[in-house]
């Protein structure tokens, strides 16, 4: 068996029918519209297709591809054939730096994958799926009769807003600006900052190699809406008097009445202030009051305890772990 490069969906399509007995025109509708894909197939001799890997190369950097879903027949043979030291050769011939997963490994993303087969190729990092329900939510921020509890003083941000907020014996000055005040490069700049004190030193929002910084095209592709439509009313970016991005949060539109934070950080040098406490309950109570959400839902890296902790004391509970990883190309 090897591999090919399939320009064709429909063949993909056809086989994505086959083996989950669904409708392959379905299918196709669900794929074929994503810009960049890149497609591999794994074949035998008679070119009958027993595996793919479905996955996007970023225009800007195709040294870069994101694995978005993997397939094999429920008899695969992993030990003859292992496909994953197969795709890191192909990946080499195709100048490629590093395959990323976006999405936990165990999930249907890896359908009938052998995981230990796939575990010795990933550079893995446990992640957390947090959800905080409206009914959680009243029952820790309304007492009896509906009225707010622990209202403080900056529980709703405005746009071009100043906050001053204590630290000891040390205050500091904060102003709240909208995702059109901000660049790419700041919020890549602060991750950075943030995400290098973890254990996961190949973070998937950090890692930098010498031709490609994953950093600034995750963000970039972040605020065009890559991942899905922001929204301005819960993103909130706080500057210090100086102009410098101090910390953020950036949430989602609601759809079916879910709200989800996607990323939130506040610069090491800011923490204590309180600013992420501010940042956060902004973002829930808009998702609640102005936007009608049912729930609330936040992934973390196990590893990242204090927003772990801010979370699990605001009625936040976790509903799922996993793994989710980087396939390093050397």
């Amino acid at each position: 068996m090897r591999w090919r490069e399939e320009t064709n969906f429909n063949n993909i399509a056809s086989f994505l029918g086959q083996l989950f007995g669904a409708d392959s025109k379905e299918i196709n509708e669900r794929f074929v519209n994503l810009e960049e894909m890149f497609i591999l197939k794994f074949v035998d001799d008679d070119e009958v297709i027993h595996g793919t890997i479905i996955s996007i190369r970023d225009n800007k950097e195709p040294s870069i591809v994101e694995l978005i879903y993997t397939a094999f027949e429920m008899d695969f043979d992993f030990e003859t054939h292992n496909p994953f030291q197969r795709l890191i050769n192909y990946s080499k011939t195709e100048y490629i730096d590093f395959i990323y997963t976006n999405t936990y490994v165990s999930e249907n993303s890896f359908v009938n994958v052998d995981l230990d087969y796939l575990s010795n190729y990933l550079i893995t990092r446990e992640r957390v799926t947090m959800n905080l329900d409206e009914k959680k939510y009243k029952s820790l921020w309304y007492d009896e009769t509906g009225e707010k509890l622990d209202l403080l003083k900056y529980d709703y941000l405005k746009i071009n807003q100043s906050i001053k907020l204590s630290k000891k014996k040390k205050s500091a000055k904060f102003k709240i600006f909208g995702l059109q005040d901000i660049t790419p490069e700041q919020i890549a700049t602060l991750q950075r900052k943030v995400y290098s004190t973890t254990e996961f030193e190949d973070n998937l929002h950090i890692l930098s190699k010498e031709k490609s910084d994953y950093n600034l095209l995750h963000t970039s592709r972040l605020l065009n809406n890559y991942y899905g439509e922001l929204e301005e009313d819960i993103s909130l970016l706080a500057l210090t008097d100086k102009g410098k991005l101090a910390g953020y949060i950036l949430g989602m539109k609601s759809f079916i009445k879910s709200g989800f934070i996607i990323d939130f950080a506040v610069d090491p040098d800011f923490q204590g202030y309180g600013l992420g406490k501010v940042l956060f309950r902004n973002a829930i109570i808009k998702y609640f009051e102005k936007f009608n959400c049912e729930n609330v839902g936040v992934e973390v890296t196990l590893s990242n305890e204090k927003t772990i902790n801010l979370f699990l004391s605001n009625g936040f509970e976790i509903v799922k772990r996993g793994n989710e990883g980087i396939l390093i190309i050397n």
